[in-house]
């Protein structure tokens, strides 16, 4: 029994079956790139946006401690 003639059954089923494959294969796909962004995105946090932030506030409270020095 062969699957060549496209208007078979057995032609329908691998169809559906590749169909169903590829769908199955992108959702994984999107599960794992969620997973390791749930992985990266607290480390970027901590690495580059934390410092950013610390920074900032030491100088907006150095630029208020000079301008209240200055008055």
């Amino acid at each position: 029994m062969s699957c060549d003639d496209s208007s078979s059954f057995c032609a329908l089923v691998k169809n559906i079956t590749m169909a169903t494959s590829a769908f199955i294969g992108e959702q994984m796909d999107l599960l794992y790139l969620g997973w390791v962004w749930s992985l990266v995105f607290p480390a970027l946090l901590a690495v580059v946006v934390l410092p950013f932030v610390i920074l900032l506030l030491l100088y907006f409270s150095a630029l208020l401690l000079y301008m209240w020095m200055r008055r």
